[in-house]
């Protein structure tokens, strides 16, 4: 099977909510015959669009005490360069933790993105609002649970994948979590048709050690995050995961701390 890529560009604007691919200008997949008449050689063309630049870019902010113009600085995406949505995930998270520290609960950011085929350019607006309230009683359980990740694991060799919560300043070992940039890699995995042993060993060859996963998280956010959408109409898959990975290392709540790492045979033993 041969595989060739043409007009190669490392920007990811294809991979973001808004902006639609372009079409092909021809068939992605060329079959052959071999000589033998015994089997086909099958030729796939990837494609990728013309490269953008950073269009316009705003900030608003529609919470009433917020001026925008205090947080504008934490934006750095500037008009002019490439466009990469890698650089606006970052900016999405700044903001967020920022917002956070200042006892902003409940704030959301948005990326609102236009792309401008004329011009070749994306423009970018990141609207502050606020977010869907948490109840307490599943907001503590969750923090607790963050808090005691941060004293059982290491930050210099742990990495947690969140499932049914967004990054958060007080968990303070290095994490990712689903935003609406990217897709959440183990809902995209299962839905693939992965064992949940599978997932978990590619999850592993990602650099994930750990997941923290909130059920009740998961129905809340999967409205705002369509890669958790798997999880909200099979809840059967995520519990059938959970399950494979055995006992929580910690977990209040409903809220659990899983271990990554392969099963040993024989007595448990340090499962960090």
């Amino acid at each position: 099977m041969n595989a060739r890529k043409r007009d190669e560009t490392p920007d990811q604007e294809h991979s973001d909510p808004g902006l639609e691919p372009e079409a092909p200008d021809q068939d992605p997949a060329i079959a052959e015959l071999t000589p033998a008449k015994d089997g086909f050689f099958v030729t796939f063309t990837l494609e990728e669009g013309d490269r953008y630049r950073f269009g316009k870019i705003d900030l608003q902010s529609k919470i009433r005490e917020l001026n925008a113009s205090e947080i504008r600085p934490l934006v750095t995406v500037k008009e002019g360069d490439w466009y990469n949505a890698d650089e606006v995930e970052k900016t999405i998270t700044a903001l967020t933790d920022a917002l956070g520290n200042r006892g902003y609960a409940f704030v959301e950011v948005q990326p609102r993105v236009n792309r401008n085929r004329e011009t070749h350019t994306i423009d970018v607006t990141f609207e502050v609002q606020e977010g869907p309230r948490v109840f307490v009683e599943r907001a503590i359980p969750v923090l607790r649970v963050f808090d005691r990740a941060g004293s059982i694991l290491d930050r210099s060799a742990h990495r947690i994948l969140l499932v049914g919560e967004d990054r958060h300043h007080r968990l303070a070992i290095p994490h990712a979590a689903p935003s609406v940039f990217n897709r959440h890699p183990l809902a995209e995995l299962l839905a693939a048709g992965d064992t949940p042993g599978q997932a978990s060993t590619t999850l592993r060859e990602l650099g994930f050690t750990h997941v923290i996963v909130d059920p009740a998280g998961v129905l809340s956010s999967a409205g705002r995050y369509p890669s958790l959408a798997l999880f909200r109409e099979r809840p059967d898959r995520l519990e059938d995961y959970l399950r494979s990975l055995g006992e929580p290392l910690d977990s209040e709540g409903g809220t659990g701390l899983f271990n990554l790492a392969v099963p040993e045979p024989g007595p448990p033993g340090d499962r960090r």
